[in-house]
């Protein structure tokens, strides 16, 4: 899930939706963990250095991270695909992002025919 990160924040503060954030530390020598789909027609994104992610775009605010939350929010998240699929898979701690379906998995709601 792109810009997981940027969209607990907005979850969980309202006041951030629609808004450019910049999840990461306010150091000019950290990284973008995750920029929020807002930013990036402003050419910003994961891994970028925050000095530059502040010149492309001054108005986007910098939102601390919150890995503990994440975490959480990921377990939850993956718990609901495995009522898909138990061949689910994805890296622990941080699974989320990088959450897997086997391609060959038809899922319960998936009424399409199997030669499809």
């Amino acid at each position: 899930m792109d810009a997981f990160y940027a969209a607990v924040e907005q979850l969980d503060d309202p006041s951030l939706r629609g808004r450019p954030i910049l999840v990461g530390g306010r150091s000019n020598r950290g990284v973008v963990l995750t920029a929020s789909y807002e930013a990036r027609p402003y050419r910003v994104g994961s891994a970028m250095p925050m000095v530059e992610a502040r010149r492309r775009c001054p108005e986007a605010l910098i939102v601390p991270p919150r890995f503990e939350r994440y975490q959480e929010l990921s377990e939850r998240i993956m718990a609901v695909f495995a009522d898909f699929s138990p061949k689910v898979e994805a890296p622990k701690p941080f699974r989320i992002s990088s959450a897997t379906f086997p391609p060959d998995e038809r899922l319960p709601h998936d009424r399409r025919s199997p030669n499809r």
